[in-house]
């Protein structure tokens, strides 16, 4: 099942001064920054935070139907496309396969999302998004902090313990930590709205209804895990998702193999 990350920038500190109020009141500012651009600034003015991009989804879901069905495809038929003819590729001389997937990786890095930015005129995504790497980096980054003792800040997913509020202490939740040859610990955070709270709350049920349909065998279990999902927001259109993919993945079918709760 796809689930969001559901996350928010909350605070700019600037010498320990928080700048966000300043940026969130300057429309001129916000349309400089994609996030800006994507959700407008009065509705990020409206939340007094800037969402990760993904929320879009969340709170501009009609549009974002609208966008996908506008497009005739999905992003992760797009993807498999692309990675096919990646493979596809015949071999070339020494080092080329680093070259063909770092143009690949940028292809699919300036595509991210291309449906959202073209719905609301966001435009094409900033140089410096386009250069940040991906999970690779990430992990090199943090075995580098470890295995050096070399302290760094950096977005993880760890249990939770009592780093958000209104979350079990075995949840687990990306947020940014501090890492070092101690390994890592999460900074605090501030207790979430309650717009934020009830969300993040929700996609947290969903995605252990989904492991539970997955350890259970249960097809009424995943209905129901489909059905809470924001997105989806319907028992008929869950049982309708549900058995197209049924339908279609063998593999799913499997795993799915009792119609009890």
């Amino acid at each position: 099942m796809w689930t969001v990350r559901c996350s928010w920038l909350r605070r700019v500190l600037v010498d320990g001064r928080d700048v966000l109020p300043r940026l969130l009141a300057d429309d001129a500012a916000l349309k400089g920054i994609e996030e800006g651009r994507l959700f407008g600034p009065e509705w990020l003015s409206s939340l007094g935070a800037v969402p990760n991009e993904y929320l879009w989804y969340w709170y501009y879901r009609a549009d974002a139907l609208a966008a996908e069905q506008r497009a005739g495809h999905t992003r992760g038929e797009q993807l498999v496309e692309q990675q096919r003819g990646f493979w596809s590729e015949p071999e070339g001389p020494e080092g080329d396969a680093l070259a063909r997937w770092e143009r690949t990786r940028a292809e699919r890095e300036a595509t991210y999302m291309a449906d959202s930015r073209e719905s609301t005129g966001a435009g094409e995504r900033d140089q410096e998004d386009l250069e940040g790497g991906g999970y690779d980096r990430v992990a090199l980054q943090l075995m580098r902090a470890v295995a050096r003792d070399e302290r760094t800040t950096l977005v993880l997913n760890v249990p939770n313990r009592h780093t958000l509020a209104g979350l079990d202490t075995d949840a687990v939740v990306e947020v940014p930590c501090v890492v070092d040859g101690n390994g890592w610990r999460p900074y605090a955070a501030d207790p979430l709205d309650e717009h934020a709270q009830g969300l993040v709350t929700t996609v947290k049920a969903v995605e252990r209804l989904t492991i539970d349909a997955a350890l259970s065998g249960s097809r009424a279990t995943a209905v129901k895990a489909l059905a809470l999902h924001p997105l989806v927001g319907s028992v008929t259109v869950a049982r309708g998702i549900l058995d197209r993919q049924l339908a279609t993945l063998p593999s799913l079918r499997a795993v799915l193999t009792s119609s009890a709760g």
